[in-house]
């Protein structure tokens, strides 16, 4: 094998494994509806801004599809739309916008989710050196 460091985040992982692309796209939206809650309670005051924190908090209410704007639900919204198409390090990539308690709201979902492409990346990396080791065998 290559450097031990490569191979690190499957050795870290081992005792309680990845989520799967699927795991992670079924937790998001949990994750997203907190961040629009914060979102909406830090919105204005009175009964209308009371009103749509509550109400935020029982369904989903928040953006969806690929939302123009630097809003957190505006980047939640688009790094769904990556998620759910399969693009992990995209989805990542957007959640680098968000800040504060919309970050902290996301930090529990971002950690499984960069563990889980840390481990596609070392798969990967294993995968290219088997190859390579396979090759040269070949020819040597």
């Amino acid at each position: 094998l290559q450097r031990r460091d490569d191979f690190a985040p499957l050795e870290r992982r081992a005792p309680v494994g990845l989520p799967s692309l699927a795991e992670l796209q079924a937790a998001f939206p949990e994750s997203a509806r907190r961040v629009a809650a914060i979102e909406f309670g830090e919105e204005g005051e009175g009964w209308t801004a009371g009103v749509l924190r509550r109400l935020s908090e029982a369904v989903n209410v928040r953006p969806v599809g690929m939302v123009e704007g630097d809003t957190p639900t505006a980047i939640t919204a688009r790094a769904e739309v990556k998620l759910n198409q399969g693009d992990l390090a995209g989805a990542l990539a957007e959640l680098n916008g968000l800040s504060g308690a919309a970050a902290e709201a996301m930090a529990n979902w971002r950690g499984e989710a960069e563990a889980r492409l840390a481990g596609d990346q070392a798969v990967n990396a294993l995968g290219a050196l088997v190859s390579q080791r396979f090759s040269s065998m070949a020819v040597g």
